[in-house]
């Protein structure tokens, strides 16, 4: 069987003077990917010109064979290759420079007046409600050659979704779509957000990969291969949305395919980086809370170290068959074994022989070292059960919630000190926005600046370490929003902010999970 998609056979092509490509044969089978070296004037353009169809069969000697048939393209050879499959991603913007953004986005389809000239009115006009539209802050006068690189990438997507575009509405927590739908639409979004996640694969815990709002957009790849979506989308407010079908844009294709290869290519990119950038940091969230897995690919003895290791306060809980065991840890060291009715001794020999089964890493804030309490004399004896009842009746009288708010309280009034209470306004905003796509409980938690500050915290059933991290995770992004504002943020020190309530932020590790926080790309 022939398994060539392409065939090149004896091309020679000539211009006056010179001959660009002299005999040249090739064979590429389907799936693979072949790169063409050469110095400049080698060929390799006037060779790729070819086969996308810019010059004509007539221009050149030789044959081309795609996918059994033979190849030769008219004076509509563009075109004809698209219809075909194939299509040239250009690494250079197709823009004019010396025109303004107007003439280049209404380029070849330019209103007229009755008298057939162009309606330069009605030409800036659109153009200005096009701009709006999509949310870009350019200039529509402006020349092209006057923008940087962004903004003349942003002309281009203007130019590419001026037509064809509907408006849909979709309702509060309405899937949009989910993955592994076929791809067959792109989406910017009007007014309101919606979030991109997965769903883990065993777990099936829901994943947030990026929560995106108005100007924002998703889906390009469907114009690009139409292929199954990648990740769910599903709004979290009321949303409109402007929509443009693959049907339209094939259409849109044939008229003007290297603008509409370039912008599908730009967008394609900018997703992918956003979303490895989102997975990375909701994977540092998992691996910080509660780490999990399987025992057969991570033996129990390893899960032992790590948990040593990494100096674990808190809960290793091991699942085989029926049977479960609890190891509680104080600082990396085993303090209770709870299996069945063995003893430690006996219990940590069973488990070790566990080769399958799961296990679940769960650390705790509510579990202290006998040195948080005060020093015994030399001839008291101490009962381990009665120091831990002790340890645990201390922490229990801490309202954490109400400790916080004190805290935040604090770090915002110094904050408004350094850069305005509308400055914060907006910054506290936009925190509270990033942070509770990752933090449920964030959901709840009022944080008003104007007219005066207010912190209002959730009050769950049960606060754990994860309310305490969403926290930290939501001043730290506070912090580093700030210090783009007042030179020497770096250098603030939250911990002697806290005064009195330092000790007890010491006690949940506050200021630990703050460090933690700074890992978050968010």
């Amino acid at each position: 069987m022939n398994d060539n998609i392409l065939q090149i056979k004896n091309i020679t092509k000539k211009f006056p003077g010179v001959t660009a490509l002299s005999d040249v044969s090739f064979n590429v089978e389907r799936g693979e990917i072949h790169g063409i070296c050469g110095e400049n004037g080698a060929g390799k353009s006037t060779l790729v010109k070819i086969l996308s169809g810019v010059y004509p069969a007539d221009t050149y000697e030789g044959s081309i064979v795609y996918d059994s048939q033979p190849l030769r393209f008219d004076n509509l050879g563009i075109k004809n290759a698209i219809e075909k499959g194939i299509a040239v991603v250009y690494q250079e913007l197709v823009l004019v420079p010396e025109m303004t953004v107007g003439e280049n986005i209404f380029l070849g389809r330019e209103p007229k007046t009755g008298k057939g000239s162009i309606n330069w009115n009605r030409l800036y006009a659109d153009t200005n409600q096009i701009l709006k539209k999509y949310n870009l802050n350019i200039p529509f006068s402006a020349k092209v050659s006057t923008l940087g690189v962004g903004r003349q990438q942003m002309v281009v997507i203007a130019k590419a979704l001026s037509e064809n575009v509907k408006v849909v509405d979709y309702p509060k927590n309405k899937i949009i779509f989910n993955a592994g739908d076929q791809g067959d639409s792109f989406y910017v979004i009007k007014n309101g957000s919606v979030r991109v996640f997965i769903e883990a694969p065993v777990s099936k815990e829901k994943i947030i990969l990026s929560t995106l709002s108005e100007g924002d957009y998703f889906g390009e790849m469907a114009l690009l291969t139409g292929g199954p979506r990648s990740a769910s989308v599903e709004t979290v407010s009321n949303v409109t949305l402007l929509r443009l079908d693959k049907s339209s844009f094939d259409e849109l294709l044939k008229e003007d395919p290297q603008i509409s290869i370039s912008i599908s290519h730009m967008l394609s990119q900018r997703l992918l980086q956003a979303n490895l950038q989102r997975a990375a940091s909701e994977q540092f969230y998992q691996s910080k809370i509660a780490p999990s897995g399987s025992l057969s690919e991570t033996p129990v003895m390893d899960v032992l170290k790590f948990c040593e290791e990494n100096s674990l306060t808190g809960l290793l809980i091991l699942e085989h068959n029926n049977k479960k065991a609890e190891i509680k840890f104080l600082k990396g060291n085993v303090h209770k074994v709870e299996m069945d009715d063995l003893g430690d001794a006996d219990a940590m020999d069973a488990l070790t022989s566990w080769n399958d089964g799961r296990f679940r890493i769960e650390p705790s804030l509510f579990f202290h070292e006998e040195d948080t309490l005060p020093a015994a004399s030399n001839d008291e004896i101490f009962n381990q059960k009665e120091v831990k009842e002790k340890s645990d009746k201390k922490l229990s009288e801490i309202n954490i919630p109400e400790l916080l708010e004190i805290f935040l309280k604090l770090s915002f009034e110094k904050l408004v000190d350094l850069i305005g209470s509308q400055k914060l306004r907006e910054i506290t905003t936009k925190a509270h926005e990033q942070c509770k796509s990752f933090f449920p409980t964030l959901e709840t938690c009022k944080f008003e600046v104007v007219p005066e500050i207010m912190i209002e915290l959730a009050r769950p059933e049960k606060w754990t370490d994860k309310e305490t991290l969403a926290i930290a995770v939501f001043l730290e992004t506070v912090i580093k929003n700030s210090q783009t504002l007042v030179f020497g943020m770096s250098y603030l020190n939250l911990a002697e902010l806290a005064g009195e309530s330092r000790p007890a932020l010491n006690d949940i590790s506050f200021f630990d999970y703050m460090e933690h926080a700074k890992e978050f790309s968010l």
